[in-house]
Order: C-alpha cells, then structure tokens, then sequence
C-alpha cells in the first residue's frame, strides 16, 4: 500500500475537543517530518503556527492524505469536497455515532501510524448528485455522501409528488417527504425512518417513504446507477425543501423536478487494518456479543 508523507488536516471548530486532538496530531507528524497543510477554518486553533494554510476546497491539492477530526457530519462535508479528487481520507472519531470516523481517540497515535506506513485498507464510497429543474433550467444543484432529502421544510403541510425510476412511473405519493440513500448513508437517517441497512460494497440506493399516507408504502431498494426523477405536485400551495446529508439546503417549489443519479467522482475512505463493517454497526447498534463470548463472560 501507499504510503504518505503530505498531510491535509481539517475539521469542524465548533465541535468539542477537535483543539486538543488537532494539537496532539500535529505534534506527533511533526516529530516525523511530515509535510502537514491545515484548513483554514481550524488554523486559528493552532496560535502561532508556521504551517500551511488553505481553503477546504484546494486541501487536496496540497496533500496526499487527508485526514478529518470530528463526526461523521465533519466526514460527510470533506466527502461532497474531497470527492474525485483521488486523496483518501481518514476519520479520528470526537463524534457521537462514528461510522466514517473509525481511529478511535486513545489510540491516534499508534494508527495513525499504521497508515502513514502503508498498513490500511481502502474503499471506494459513491455520492448522490442533485439537480433541482424549475421551468425546464436547473436552478440549483448539490450531492451527498449519504443521503438526499425531499422533506416539508418549515411546514406541516403533506408533500406530493411523483417518483419515477429510468422514465418509468414508480408511484405517486403524499407524505412527509421521501429519502434517497446511499449504502453509506443506510445507517443514518434512513434507519431512523425504517430503511434497510446496506454494507457499503453495494452499488445500491434505497427510498425510503416518510410518514407516508398508507398502509401499503415500504421501502424500496434498486440498483445504485439508476437514474431518480421526482416531480411536485403543480396544484399544491407548498415550498418543500431539499437536503443533502442535512448540511446543505435547497428549496423548491410546486412543479420542480429534482434528477438524482450517482455521482461519477468517488470518496476513496482510508481505515485501519482491523476495520470491521460488522464490528462498527455491533457497537453503534448494539447488536449484542458473540454467544460464546457472552457465555464465558457471564461464567
């Protein structure tokens, strides 16, 4: 495996404890001479420091590692950035959940070094892009790592739409809104809503209904190049929203048409050797122990 020596740093400053671990980072590179280019938005945590400082959207151009401090929300805004541009990324978790954050705080420095040597393993994860038509134009575009939400915004007021599939009519609907999810995303806000959780190999998108008005509405799984078109109801009097990963928002009006499709860049994600897909959603879900495991702890 590769090997690093251009570290990008980046992070979200309002989030606990990121100053400290920035600082316990740095020193340990540091000590090794790596080439270490901060974001701009977390340099200030650092007083007096010589190191380089950027823009979020051109870290990639100065590294050849990234790594994010912070949650899995930190890691889904570094994605929609670092996305294509063909620089894994690495997440120290000071989140909650941690999904995409798996170096875990107690051990920073000793994996951290494991993967500056070579030893990891890497995946490829796919975005979902968005392009909201208004009058024939598009008028706004975005993507996410996890999910895209139609949701009712500031309203109480039912949503109602069509959703189609490849041209083809799927359903028409009145609901709180619909998820379009990604397999990474399948463990976010889509479990919440009751959607089926996806092991991020597939190339697979779920939708899944929210507060839908029947009985017979469930989720939906397809294949992950599917093209998704979703068109507003012209006769109803309400402005829905639309959110990527809940961090960027686009508002759209009766008759808007929104086109999702997977996204042809990817996010290259660095985790440690003993990284395990099922080991994280064991313990962020708390799936339970081994029965031999648990029967000898209980003997």
């Amino acid at each position: 495996m590769k090997k690093f020596k251009k570290i990008g740093i980046l992070g979200r400053p309002s989030s606990p404890h990121i100053a400290e671990t920035l600082q316990r980072l740095t020193d340990y590179l540091l000590t090794d001479d790596y080439e270490i280019t901060l974001e701009k938005d977390i340099a200030p945590m650092l007083p007096n420091n010589k190191l380089r400082v950027v823009p979020c959207n051109i870290i990639g151009q100065y590294a050849n590692l990234v790594i994010v401090i912070g949650g899995d929300g930190s890691m889904l805004g570094a994605a929609r950035v670092l996305a294509g541009s063909d620089v894994p990324v690495l997440g120290i978790n000071r989140g909650t959940l941690g999904f995409l954050t798996d170096v875990s705080i107690d051990q920073v420095e000793q994996q951290i070094a494991e993967v500056l040597q070579g030893n990891y393993s890497v995946e490829k994860r796919f975005l979902l892009e968005i392009e909201l038509i208004n009058n024939g134009k598009i008028s706004n575009k975005s993507s996410a790592l996890n999910e895209i939400v139609l949701h009712q915004g500031r309203f109480s007021k039912m949503i109602e739409f069509e959703l189609f599939i490849n041209d083809q009519f799927v359903m028409s609907q009145k609901s709180d809104g619909i998820i379009i999810a990604t397999p990474t995303g399948s463990t976010a806000y889509a479990l919440s809503a009751g959607g089926p959780i996806m092991h991020p190999s597939l190339n697979a998108v779920s939708l899944i209904p929210i507060c839908p008005h029947t009985l017979s509405s469930r989720p939906l799984v397809v294949d992950g190049d599917s093209h998704f078109t979703i068109k507003t109801s012209i006769t109803k009097d309400i402005c829905a929203q639309i959110s990527c990963d809940g961090q960027v928002f686009l508002n759209s009006g009766p008759g808007d048409e929104m086109h999702i499709r997977k996204k042809k860049e990817t996010l290259l994600l660095i985790h440690p050797l003993k990284y395990s897909y099922y080991e994280t959603c064991r313990n962020k879900l708390s799936w339970g122990h081994a029965l031999g495991k648990s029967n000898q702890t209980s003997g």
